[in-house]
């Protein structure tokens, strides 16, 4: 996509969980902050995701999307719909991922949502295969 993506809720639908990861700089710096922690934070998270613990992958779910692992769009697609969030679903229509893409679409239409594409500043966001 061009842009960024943004929900629309079509029914009035509330109660998600709190987003305040959602914060671009927040999810960032969480990032960021598991690079520095180095080794044992990598080696849990990855134990996370072949465990498919979906409420750790759902958390910190930029941080495998960065990553791409091999084969890991169906964990995240199972994360999306066990704890989805407005963000989880922008971040998805927008990491470049195509399978995360059709989740992400089928996801917000589930739940009452329209896809509105809106201008994002360049490089905003989390973008697949962007860090090792």
């Amino acid at each position: 996509m061009n842009g960024s993506c943004s929900l629309t809720c079509c029914r009035g639908k509330s109660g998600f969980p709190s987003e305040d990861y959602s914060v671009p700089h927040v999810r960032w710096n969480a990032d960021d902050a598991l690079g520095e922690i180095g080794a044992p934070a990598v080696e849990r998270l990855v134990a996370a995701l072949r465990e498919c613990d979906l409420a750790v992958i759902a958390k910190v779910y930029p941080f495998f999307i960065v990553r791409a692992e091999p084969e890991s769009e169906y964990v995240l697609d199972q994360a999306l719909n066990a704890y989805g969030t407005k963000a989880m679903v922008a971040d998805y229509l927008d990491c470049g991922n195509q399978a995360l893409e059709r989740t992400a679409r089928k996801w917000a239409k589930g739940n009452g949502y329209s896809i509105v594409s809106i201008p994002r500043p360049e490089g905003g966001g989390v973008h697949w295969g962007s860090r090792c």
